[in-house]
């Protein structure tokens, strides 16, 4: 199974891809606006045949931002067909973050891939979730 996941940010969402464990950053996209970024998750869905999307949501740490998620989230529901699934993604970035910057201190670069990264690793922990089960 093809999963998309997806750092949903109101100012840039990055994506990854995951199959069987393996994962693969896809990159980021500026979030204009949510037709933009639902037109761009369609497109990719199409190309990297995907069946299903992981959508990172901040559990606890931010209501505000949750409550976007989750909108966006039955948005998203209504316009693709396939399965979108939450999960929390409570502090990616930071992890992301950290690890970047052991890896090259350039914020520039590490800002250009941290929502990649950060999408990565809810891809991570939804394979780390599904194998306890």
């Amino acid at each position: 199974m093809r999963l998309l996941g997806i750092d949903y940010g109101t100012v840039t969402t990055g994506f990854a891809i995951g199959e069987n464990s393996a994962i693969l950053p896809l990159g980021f996209l500026r979030t204009k606006d949510q037709h933009t970024l639902k037109e761009h998750i369609k497109k990719i869905i199409e190309a990297e045949r995907i069946d299903k999307i992981i959508l990172g949501v901040p559990k606890h740490n931010n209501p505000v931002q949750q409550q976007k998620i989750e909108n966006f989230t039955e948005v998203l529901k209504k316009e693709v067909n396939i399965s979108v699934e939450l999960i929390d993604e409570s502090n990616t970035s930071k992890e992301s973050f950290r690890e970047e910057f052991t890896k090259h201190s350039n914020i520039k670069k590490i800002r250009k891939i941290i929502h990649a990264k950060s999408a990565e690793k809810i891809l991570e922990r939804y394979f780390l979730e599904n194998k306890k089960s």
